[in-house]
């Protein structure tokens, strides 16, 4: 049997098909649903500056940052070569990783002074507080209100919080010391 040629449309459509097998998921990724493409209430957008990436240690920090192993060694490079370290910036882009996107979002993209001042403001806000502290401080606010109410353990602050300081007694008071004057010895002789 003699192979057959294919017609026009049909390379015209397997070319086509081609095409939009690479493109689909480019404009996906463009179109996630991201501040920018989605609305976002402050709530929300304070919340994602603060996140950090997953996975993220304090050592892992002081890796990048140093380019050096946990035992000392210098870090070795994808290439066999020594890594070098990253700076403090390129540092806190790994470990939030919302900041720049947003940043960016919004019609902020080509001005810097747009992403500036986002990022200020947000900075500003600070970290959102943790959501079980919010509770917390609610019941504590009706348990004093309560007539009566006894003296209670402590509710935990939950992870990360800061614990009160004990209630201690003052320092015994101190009696001044009165300076002692240097005993100088006499002179003698004179002047001349």
């Amino acid at each position: 049997m003699a192979k057959q040629d294919k017609s026009p449309a049909t390379i015209m459509a397997e070319r086509m098909a081609e095409v939009k097998a690479q493109l689909v998921p480019r404009v996906a990724e463009v179109m996630r649903p991201v501040y920018g493409n989605v609305s976002v209430n402050k709530k929300e957008q304070r919340a994602r500056f603060w996140q950090v990436e997953k996975g993220w240690t304090p050592e892992k920090e002081r890796l990048l940052l140093t380019g050096m192993n946990p035992d000392g060694t210098p870090a070795i490079g994808p290439d066999g070569q020594p890594a070098k370290p990253l700076s403090p910036r390129e540092v806190g882009l790994l470990k939030y990783p919302n900041r720049e996107i947003d940043a960016k979002a919004g019609g902020r993209a080509d001005s810097l002074k747009m992403q500036a001042e986002y990022v200020r403001e947000m900075a500003e806000w600070g970290p959102p507080e943790p959501e079980g502290l919010e509770l917390l401080a609610q019941q504590a606010q009706q348990q004093d209100a309560t007539p009566g109410a006894g003296p209670q353990a402590q509710p935990s602050l939950g992870r990360g919080a800061p614990m009160p300081a004990p209630e201690m007694a003052p320092p015994p008071a101190v009696p001044p010391v009165e300076p002692m004057a240097p005993e100088m010895p006499p002179m003698q002789g004179g002047m001349a």
